[in-house]
């Protein structure tokens, strides 16, 4: 298939926290019916029923747990995929999977066994153990702490990011043999940029916490180089890079307090050279100083989630798109659907929702310590979201460059929910699906019915720009040998009045539809098949009551983990936990129901 019928993809997955089982879903379907369709185009049963472009994809990038999934898919793509195809586990089978085959599935498929199965169903005795903050007591040095027990996050890295064995890797044709993966951090040490004023007796120093780890894969250092950091997952040594791309894997996702933060080093090469730094530098490479570096070159920094800078790293996705269709010696297009060939996909489980106000009483203030703090980190998130002009691509019919997949679910009889609200995980901020495996395994399905309904109704070009555009005109142009194709997968646009107005086709054919089709079932059907997961109220508070001595534990030790002298601020701390702690974990229980209420988890009926 020649170039010009070849189109470009990028991927970028925003924050999501415990909500990346939303987005792993997604992925795992994308992939799903991108490896169908590759092979159903070489099948003489199927190859003139599927369209016969070609999608390739060249980035996939994210922050924070959607940085993680962009780890975790870039190694889980060069293995045999192993979808999980069951819309739910109990009730509606997707395809003819035995239970065995699921559970084995469930097992070997690295998005899931991240992001659905972590280390335990329930997740708050894991991260309430003090078992990290043991270690630091023992330390001679003063150690920041964690809200959370992060240790789980390293196990987990370890199992999903590092081969076991040694095994050969392959890249499925979807995806570019040179395929480059980056995640945003938050540097704490920040690059130095120094302003002399005329006149001034000394520079002026500002700082740039914006950082992102750059990974390839293909070990040729691209011509000119890129600033890429090559990762052989069957070297072990320090050559293959994997130590270095599973603490930048965990370093996005290192949500600030709550977390543990991360600390890493690299060659101070993959810093000055690295085309996304120098990007975000206004075009000029990053120069470290002699005291940036250490011994053998090596640059040293603290990081904590992507997120808290750049949540939604779209315009440094599409740069890096741009540059590597470029590089396949092709004109980056984007703008106008009669002729664009590349598009950035964002996968976003948060989009951005409008907030309650501010409350205000003249006699009170709006905030105590923990809510400014929390608020604190609201808006700082809020302003780190998609910029409205980057947004304003998103819906815009005339402008390609990006589209997005959010959270819609769907309930008989109702109308649809959107955003957080239509994700068990959206709870609590994002960690509501630390508290129950059902909520993570309900959005991770979601996930994959949500890609379904986007790839059939939205991802789409329309009939007069299909024809127009040489990489489609091949698939839905008006030729007798596309009749089969257009009647396949055309989704209809109607009116009002039930007129068909227009004629799409999608940039991604989904293949399932064709038995999709055979067997009568459309998307509702999986929607109201999927059972969004409620608690009874009653059984909750018994299990919290479980996590109170844990919460009030972890809470003492980490003050005096990091207080040490037996001032009295540590002991008036220390007193205020043991004898004032009950009336904290209450606050707490009661904060945790009423989310879960807002959520439609814990419901009136359920008491």
């Amino acid at each position: 298939m020649s170039d010009d019928k070849t189109f470009h993809l990028a991927i970028t997955m925003a924050g999501a926290i415990s909500a990346g089982a939303y987005t792993a879903g997604v992925i795992d379907y994308l992939f799903e019916v991108l490896e169908k369709w590759e092979k159903m185009k070489n099948d003489e049963q199927f190859k003139d029923l599927v369209p016969r472009h070609k999608v390739v994809i060249e980035v996939m990038s994210g922050a924070s747990a959607g940085g993680m999934t962009a780890c975790i898919a870039s190694l889980a793509v060069q293995r045999k995929l192993r979808p999980i195809a069951a819309y739910h586990p109990k009730e509606a089978s997707y395809d003819d999977v035995s239970d065995a085959e699921l559970k084995e599935r469930k097992e070997e498929n690295r998005l899931y066994n991240s992001w659905v199965n972590l280390t335990a169903d329930d997740m708050i005795p894991q991260l309430l153990k003090t078992d990290d903050l043991t270690d630091v007591t023992k330390s001679t040095e003063r150690t920041f702490i964690s809200g959370l027990n992060s240790r789980f996050i390293k196990r987990i890295a370890n199992k999903t990011l590092i081969l076991s064995t040694q095994e050969p890797l392959e890249w499925p044709s979807f995806v570019s043999p040179h395929l480059r993966t980056f995640v945003t951090l938050t540097n704490l040490d920040g690059f130095k940029k120094e302003t002399k004023f005329a006149g001034a007796s000394s520079g002026f120093f500002t700082y740039d916490h914006r950082d992102v780890a750059f990974f390839s894969f293909d070990h040729v250092d691209s011509s000119p180089f890129d600033g890429s950091i090559d990762v052989d997952f069957n070297d072990e040594t320090e050559n293959g890079n994997t130590d270095l791309f599973v603490t930048a894997g965990m370093a996005t996702g290192a949500f600030p307090v709550g977390l543990a933060y991360r600390t890493f080093s690299r060659h101070k090469k993959y810093v000055e050279n690295n085309i996304l730094l120098t990007k975000l530098n206004d075009g000029k490479k990053i120069i470290l100083s002699s005291n940036d570096v250490i011994e053998r070159s090596q640059y040293k920094a603290t990081f904590i989630d992507g997120g808290t800078i750049d949540n939604e790293p779209f315009e440094l996705t599409e740069y890096l798109l741009k540059t590597r269709v470029n590089a396949s010696g092709q004109e980056f297009v984007t703008k106008t659907p009669e002729s664009f060939n590349s598009t950035v996909l964002m996968v976003d489980p948060f989009p951005s929702e409008e907030r309650e106000r501010i409350r205000y009483n003249r006699t009170e203030s709006p905030f105590s310590v923990i809510g400014a703090i929390a608020r604190l980190f609201s808006t700082v998130r809020t302003q780190s979201l998609l910029k409205r002009e980057d947004l304003e691509k998103v819906v815009s019919k005339r402008d390609s460059s990006c589209f997005m997949i959010s959270p819609r679910r769907r309930e008989a009889g109702y109308d649809p929910i959107d955003g957080s609200l239509a994700i068990a995980c959206g709870s609590l901020n994002g960690f509501g699906g630390f508290l129950d495996k059902d909520f993570r395994k309900h959005d991770f399905y979601l996930g994959r019915i949500n890609c379904k309904s986007f790839l059939q109704k939205h991802f789409s070009i329309s009939h007069s720009e299909a024809k127009e555009n040489p990489i489609f005109a091949e698939s839905y142009g008006e030729s007798d040998k596309n009749q089969k194709i257009r009647d396949l997968f055309r989704s209809e646009v109607l009116d009002n009045e039930g007129n068909v107005i227009e004629s799409n086709f999608p940039i991604i054919p989904d293949v399932n539809l064709i038995d999709d089709k055979l067997q009568g079932r459309e998307i509702n059907d999986l929607y109201f098949a999927l059972q969004f997961p409620t608690l009874s109220e009653a059984v909750f508070r018994s299990r919290f009551r479980k996590y109170e001595k844990g919460i009030k534990t972890r809470l003492k030790m980490i003050i005096q983990s990091n207080i040490k002298d037996y001032s009295s601020v540590s002991f008036y701390a220390g007193f205020g936990l043991l004898f004032g702690g009950g009336k904290a974990v209450s606050e707490i229980l009661n904060y945790i129901i009423n989310e879960l209420k807002r959520w439609k988890i814990i419901r009136s009926d359920q008491v």
